[in-house]
């Protein structure tokens, strides 16, 4: 009997063991707001696909104008832009944002004069994720990540509450068709494809 127990408590051990390393070795990060949480998965994340609605804001909607002032000095509003206009809702603290900054630089000038691009950095917190973020941390993001497109910052997060009414997670994209209206919305980062097929479909 005694033997029988051992035996039985050792196998039962090795079983929680195994299932703690299990649930330890498919770490998915998170970007909400300005919060950074990561979290283990028993099992890889799916690819999320493009949802229909983000906060207050619905594909086929109207998307609110605004007016940012970009980092080279430029005043930039919905209505200046002519065509498609991809929207990036980002941070220079999320991982995310920088990752994707190369391929949003080449999606730019692949599609200049067709497609306008721009990045609206919508956190006040800088790059350590707890200081208060300066002009100067968004020039070095830029210049760091490849940034080879507009870049507003909008630290109190106007557009971005005017858009889905509330704190949104990094990267969040808005593709707006010729007519003013949403076309596309993406929360998270999207792959190449992803992007290349969301700008040939817009209306």
């Amino acid at each position: 009997m005694r033997n029988g127990f051992r035996t039985w408590r050792t196998a039962a051990a090795a079983a929680i063991a195994a299932a703690a390393l299990a649930a330890c070795s498919h770490p998915t990060t998170f970007e909400r707001g300005d919060e950074r949480a990561e979290v283990a998965n028993s099992t890889p994340s799916p690819m999320p696909t493009a949802p229909a609605t983000i906060g207050a804001l619905h594909v086929g909607a109207p998307a609110p104008d605004f007016t940012v002032r970009t980092t080279d000095g430029r005043t930039v509003s919905l209505a200046s832009a002519h065509g498609p206009l991809l929207l990036e809702f980002f941070s220079v603290w999320s991982a995310h944002s920088r990752k994707l900054a190369a391929p949003l630089g080449d999606l730019a000038r692949r599609d200049a004069g067709k497609l306008a691009v721009l990045a609206i950095d919508s956190s006040p917190i800088g790059p350590d994720g707890r200081s208060p973020e300066t002009a100067g941390d968004l020039a070095r993001f830029a210049a760091s990540a490849g940034a080879r497109y507009p870049i507003a910052r909008d630290p109190q997060g106007a557009v971005a509450r005017s858009y889905f009414g509330g704190q949104v997670g990094y990267p969040t994209f808005v593709l707006i068709g010729r007519g003013g209206n949403v076309d596309w919305l993406y929360q998270g980062s999207p792959t190449e494809a992803q992007l290349a097929g969301a700008v040939g479909a817009a209306s």
